[in-house]
């Protein structure tokens, strides 16, 4: 083992160089499909689908961007050449498949007019069998060790069978975390001299359960009925004890803090379509979505002096209502052997119906509530139409010209009434241009609006960093015009490599701005700044490394680089966006011994540092060594798929660096400066996961 990972240090810097290898058992079915059988994943002993899909070489599940409008927010997975009609995560869609359903899972690179991908150049599409008969029930049991000596469980259960002339599944799963997190805190004045020291622990408690369903059933054999649907209910809990000491951890005891979060939620969602083929060229789908969430939340902190006595109370009640309803309508037809045409119309509405009370008690128990836009309620309605063709231009070209047109009412009721009106023309172009087999160039220009966040209505308090964030009903989605050229390729037929770079001309950027109440009061709230730009290149490769002599082996990589700029609109300086990490990698390698019946794996994710910025302070988030999980995995024992590992092996702590100036950032003055070291320890784990 050791020597195998040895020699992949070295092989990780020369692929990123030659491009990398492909998978070894792929079939050719097309220069713009590659096929995979269940056999050729035999060895990773897959499960359910998402085993097999997260084996396809060279690709990651996307589950969509956090765009405006249903068809913008797909996924990168089809089942049966269509997106499935929900807004859940694809991971757990694909979950819930049973392994033995799958016929065969189809790489898809470029444009098809065949398949359910307008707006995406790569896809897998999962192909499932036709006649499926009841099935055993699939189970996978997590449990996981926290810091502190927690255990919280993870379990997922699924069973598919035949039910009124329809395929079924019924699945049940549940999540747990304990997460025990120590976050020391050197606190130093504006001359670089420390001030105080803050021992922090969070010791947090999260469970959710969440039953679901997924339902398709065959009229004929032009209609075709899918329904699923989610109920979920949790909570999180979080009791927070923190000791400040001034100068250093070593002075005397300055004050104690005791907090409390006590959250919980209960929601649906419930979605589908019907799709009926009226000929051979031409067929349509009604497709719906509903979610419903109501959240709810408690907080409770307070202040003590070293012998005992409450120094203030802060109390936060924040109840929240939110909602989505989808109706959308796509037509397919397939005018001629070049032209694929796809039009339709979608209606939404959107609402979030936030009731928060925060109140500060001081000593003598005298209350405030100095927070703006605590109670109110946004309503979205939105339409939109589209159409997009795809163009085959030529053997080796693919055009796929788009317009959607989107109209939108925002309407703000409660402490502030508002309402807004807003049209988006959203145009779009692709090309596709494979010059042979395997290899491929993809060209797109587009129009972007984001979907807007409808909690960045409404304030926020923050009780660990004692600030406010002002809800602001002037709030805009932001705009972009995208520019990417992707190439991928394999490389001595045996491996896969692909690269892409992206440009975006950036309207409205979204970040934090000053935010003036009715009253005249000035806070921190999101907004939107001017025009910016930001710059992406993203290289992947998968790989087996039977060449470099480990035997039965797969490496994938991956590199990310990021660049951007806006005008700060307090110091007139060029800055990057928030949250932009500069510079991201990820490795992660899997060896298989099948004759054996065991494996071993590790991956390894890092990031530089990125920032954030308010009015008055800068916070920087810098990464330690970085994750680093390990396992092995057998399936010799109780016809089982055991596998045992642990989670970031080496403890990597994360360090936040918060400076505060002494009014705006524009002055320069710095009034305090706080370095926080975050520190989660490693997470042991098994999993069992098998059939019954």
């Amino acid at each position: 083992m050791i020597q195998a990972a040895v020699k992949l240090c070295a092989v990780a810097g020369y692929c990123l160089v030659t491009n990398g290898l492909a998978f070894a058992d792929q079939t050719d079915t097309s220069a713009d499909i590659s096929s995979f059988l269940p056999e050729n994943f035999s060895r990773y002993s897959p499960l359910t689908a998402l085993d097999m899909v997260a084996q396809v070489p060279g690709f990651s599940i996307d589950n969509g961007d956090d765009v405006r409008g249903f068809g913008g927010a797909a996924g990168n997975v089809l089942i049966n050449g269509e997106r499935p009609s929900t807004k859940s995560s694809l991971e757990d869609y694909l979950r819930r498949i049973p392994a033995g359903n799958v016929e065969r899972i189809d790489l898809v690179r470029g444009a098809s007019g065949d398949l359910d991908m307008r707006g995406q150049t790569r896809v897998v599409n999962v192909v499932l069998k036709e006649s499926v008969g009841n099935g055993p029930i699939n189970y996978s049991i997590n449990p996981r060790i926290h810091q502190g000596g927690r255990v919280s469980v993870g379990a997922v259960i699924d069973w598919t069978g035949k039910w009124l002339g329809g395929d079924l599944t019924l699945s049940y799963s549940q999540d747990g975390w304990a997460e025990r997190s120590i976050r020391p805190e050197r606190r130093f004045d504006g001359d670089g001299d420390q001030i105080a020291y803050r021992d922090d622990v969070h010791q947090t408690n999260f469970i959710e359960y969440v039953p679901g369903f997924e339902y398709e059933r065959k009229f004929g054999s032009d209609t075709t009925l899918r329904a699923n649907g989610r109920f979920w209910t949790g909570f999180w809990e979080a009791n927070i004890a923190a000791e400040k000491y001034e100068p250093t951890r070593r002075g005397h005891l300055a004050l104690s803090e005791r907090g409390t979060i006590d959250e919980d939620w209960t929601g649906y969602d419930f979605g589908g379509d019907i799709e009926r083929k009226f000929s051979r060229n031409l067929s349509s789908k009604i497709i719906w979505y509903q979610r419903r969430q109501q959240f709810e939340s408690e907080l409770v902190f307070d202040d003590f002096t070293p012998d005992g006595h409450s120094l203030g109370l802060f109390l936060g009640d924040v109840e929240d209502k939110t909602g989505e309803s989808i109706l959308r309508s796509q037509t397919n037809w397939t005018a001629s052997k070049k032209h694929s045409v796809e039009f339709g119309m979608e209606v939404a509405y959107n609402f979030r119906d936030s009731d928060r009370v925060y109140l500060f008690l001081d000593t003598n128990n005298s209350a405030t509530g100095d927070v703006p836009i605590s109670t109110t309620k946004v309503e979205e309605w939105r339409g939109e139409a589209f159409i997009s063709d795809v163009w085959k231009l030529a053997n080796k070209w693919t055009l796929e010209p788009g317009l959607k047109v989107e109209v939108s009412e925002i309407s703000q009721t409660g402490q502030v009434e508002e309402k807004r009106q807003f049209t988006y023309p959203k145009p779009s172009l692709s090309a596709v241009y494979s010059p042979s087999e395997g290899r491929q160039w993809r060209f797109q220009i587009e129009r972007w609006v984001d979907q807007l966040d409808f909690s960045d209505f409404v304030s926020n308090v923050s009780a660990t960093d004692d600030n406010v964030t002002s809800g602001n009903p002037q709030l805009e989605p932001e705009r972009s015009w995208r520019f990417e050229v992707g190439y991928e390729r394999p490389l001595m037929k045996s491996g896969t490599v692909s690269f892409l770079a992206q440009f975006e001309a950036v309207e409205k950027v979204a970040d934090f701005v000053p935010v003036v109440t009715a009253d005249g009061k000035v806070f921190d709230g999101p907004g939107n700044l001017g025009n910016g730009q930001r710059f992406k290149f993203v290289a992947e490769s998968s790989f087996p490394t039977d060449a470099f002599g480990v035997k039965g082996g797969k490496l994938d990589l991956e590199l990310v680089y990021r660049d951007s700029e806006v005008t700060d609109p307090l110091t007139g300086m060029k800055r990057r966006l928030a949250y932009e990490q500069p510079l991201y990698w990820y490795i992660e390698f899997r060896q298989d011994f099948p004759i054996q019946k065991w494996t071993w794996g590790f991956d390894y994710a890092q990031g530089s540092t990125d920032s954030y910025w308010r009015s008055n302070e800068q916070v920087d988030f810098k990464n330690g060594f970085g994750d680093f999980d390990i396992y092995m995995e057998t399936t010799r024992f109780l016809g089982m798929n055991i596998r045992v590992g642990v989670d970031n092996v080496f403890n990597t702590t994360f360090t936040r660096r918060r400076t505060i100036y002494d009014g705006d950032r524009a002055t320069g003055e710095i009034d305090r400066r706080d370095i926080r070291v975050d520190n989660y320890g490693a997470l042991p784990f098994i999993r069992f996961k098998g059939t019954i």
